[in-house]
């Protein structure tokens, strides 16, 4: 079964055998872990609101609310969604079955990073 993401685009990447794509945030996780597993370099070109890639420098500090990455889940914690973007069948049945989602961090924006 393939399902279409409903976020906003992200970054831009390629993969192996397949068309340069891009990818939101919070799949970008799973890729990331993936590539790593398998040893191979991914590359994400971070993309600005209208899909441009973004040349903006980065500034301020991490935001530790949401771990640096702009999400975090709706659970009651708000846990940051790097750690259940991180997790593996079957501790992520929650996500999978759409009870946990991600929500853009209220204390960043979903930008990721604050004035430090």
């Amino acid at each position: 079964m393939i399902s279409t993401c409903e976020n906003k685009a992200a970054y831009r990447y390629t993969w192996p055998s397949k068309d340069e794509s891009v990818i939101c945030l919070a799949h970008s996780f799973k890729l990331r872990g993936v590539a790593e597993k398998i040893g191979l370099h991914l590359q994400l070109i971070k993309l600005d609101d209208d899909g441009r890639i973004c040349n903006q420098e980065v500034t301020g500090v991490p935001c530790g609310n949401c771990d640096g990455c702009g999400l975090v889940a709706n659970d009651d914690e708000r846990t940051p969604w790097t750690h259940w973007a991180a997790l593996e069948p079957p501790a992520n049945l929650a996500v999978q079955m759409g009870m946990i989602r991600p929500e853009e961090c209220e204390v960043c924006g979903g930008e990721g990073r604050v004035n430090g």
